[in-house]
């Protein structure tokens, strides 16, 4: 298949664009930019290894934290839709598969042509950690892309499901054939480039580390991935690495909330680059906040109060919603939705009398709150109930007031008093043992769906746990996704299909 239809993107520094006139193309620099002959040249470069893509979308209208406010909720933005409904998408637009695709693949050719420029430098052992940092990005790129479009892992048949091209050479052909290979396949190559990028990784490099794979951004990744890996021991390995035995002073401070009042206020507060919990910030073009923002431009779908039950206004451990520290900061009406703002829209204007560019928001790739519950989830399986307790309690002594975990009051309240709305009936490809390990688990699912509201990251974790969502229709019967369902697989975007490369099933 072409690679024009796997990246089919025009990268600033780089400039591999790959068409039919890529001979005529190639015979000259467009740039002296993409002249990689130098330290910082290849430092440079490496800014657009970065994917500017979004999951907020795709992850938040997919799962059980969104709703059909019906049709007297107007205007529709055709992705969210798509995303609600788990159809196959026509669109191009910001959000989309097609720009997800894009976008992620977009950044991996960057990292390629990163570590191609360093393998032909004079002395690459002094490019190492520009090496550690493009095989970071292309892991994290890659772990996107298989968790977008692919199964979730598990050992049962990870090893038949369809994978992602796992790219790793720059392209300079017009074509190339291509094989999905299987899940299993892309988790091993990306445990290869992160094990080996690791410990490259050097703080020095960078100016605004928070914007880069700095030592605890790779570390939180590689503790996110093999969480997905089901590798606890390493988990717990690259998470303490970060988070040591006492987190608390590197979770997020929430006591400058009480005093900001604004939507703009709080959502700036939360992305500041200054906050000992981001560990790492990225820049998306994504109209995600027109679907749960201040805007409110797209309405029809939403997080109402109906949903809020189930995330940042559930009750829990903590008793009743008003423990939890978002409860004042919620924008938005209970009728349509709810948010607690951790991203807000900064617009690009390209063309300011015809008033028309592109929505940017920023992102936290990374932070200890959600690595916390990472290594909580990790101290579960391993049945380090102590240490799983202590990571709990820390979350809470940050996120809530007054609360004192306990094994014991984790096993009351998630073993009989949890309703279906905190606790949802778990399919997992693995297995949990009944009683206080599910009770654990349990509770960490419902912490981390708190944890990454808004985020997209709870689309993943129904899928690692099998979890069934029931969307309802406005004017029609509800949508099932049952723990089967081959749509938990987003589709491919239709031109890659056109291309050649097989589709999921459906």
């Amino acid at each position: 298949m072409k690679l024009k239809h796997i990246i089919n993107v025009f990268i600033g520094l780089t400039f591999v664009w790959i068409s039919t006139s890529c001979e005529s193309y190639l015979d000259k620099l467009p740039d002296n930019r993409a002249n990689l002959n130098s330290e910082d040249n290849i430092t440079d470069l490496l800014v657009s290894a970065y994917p500017t893509v979004a999951i907020c979308m795709l992850g938040e209208a997919s799962s059980d934290n969104i709703k059909d406010n019906g049709i007297n909720y107007g205007t529709l933005n055709q992705v969210v839709e798509e995303y609600y409904r788990w159809q196959p998408s026509t669109q191009k637009i910001a959000d989309s598969p097609t720009h997800l695709w894009e976008g992620y693949y977009g950044a991996i050719a960057v990292a390629n042509q990163a570590l191609e420029a360093i393998d032909l430098s004079d002395n690459p052992d002094e490019l190492n950690a520009q090496r550690g940092e493009a095989l970071l990005c292309r892991a994290y790129s890659h772990f996107m892309l298989v968790n977008i479009f692919c199964q979730a892992y598990n050992e049962q048949t990870s090893d038949k499901d369809l994978g992602i091209p796992y790219v790793k050479e720059r392209e300079t052909i017009v074509s190339k054939n291509y094989d999905r290979g299987t899940v299993k396949l892309v988790y091993e190559d990306i445990a290869q480039d992160i094990e080996e990028g690791i410990g490259l990784i050097n703080d020095e490099l960078y100016s605004i580390p928070k914007y880069h794979f700095n030592t605890k951004a790779a570390n939180a990744f590689a503790a996110r991935f093999y969480l997905y890996y089901r590798k606890y021991d390493k988990v717990i390995e690259y998470a303490s690495k970060v988070l040591g035995s006492s987190p608390a002073n590197m979770l997020r401070d929430y006591s400058p909330y009480p005093s900001l009042s604004s939507y703009f206020e709080i959502g700036n507060q939360y992305i500041k680059a200054e906050e000992n919990s981001n560990l790492l910030l990225q820049t998306a073009v994504s109209a995600y906040t027109r679907m749960t923002g201040v805007y409110k431009t797209y309405r029809r779908y939403g997080h109402p109060i109906a949903k809020m039950l189930e995330t940042l206004l559930s009750a829990g451990i903590w008793g009743n919603e008003r423990s939890l520290k978002y409860f004042d900061k919620l924008f938005g009406t209970q009728e349509y939705g709810l948010v607690f703002p951790k991203q807000i829209e900064f617009f690009e204007y390209t063309d300011k009398v015809a008033g028309i560019g592109q929505a940017h928001i920023v992102t936290t790739a990374f932070t200890t709150d959600e690595l916390l519950l990472c290594r909580a989830e990790a101290y579960i399986y391993q049945k380090e109930y102590t240490q799983a307790v202590a990571d709990i309690q820390a979350w809470f002594d940050t996120h809530a007031s007054g609360v004192t975990v306990s094994r014991s009051a984790v096993n009351q309240y998630y073993g009989s008093q949890a309703t279906e709305k905190t606790k949802k009936e778990l399919h997992p490809k693995f297995t949990i043992e009944n009683g206080e390990q599910l009770n654990f688990v349990n509770c960490i699912l419902h912490l981390r769906r708190i944890e990454t509201i808004h985020e997209g990251l709870r689309w993943f974790d129904i899928k690692r746990y099998g979890i069934e969502v029931t969307h309802n229709i406005s004017g029609s019967s509800d949508d099932i996704l049952t723990v089967d369902d081959p749509r938990r697989a987003i589709q491919i975007p239709t031109d890659v299909i056109g291309a050649g490369l097989t589709p999921n099933p459906r």
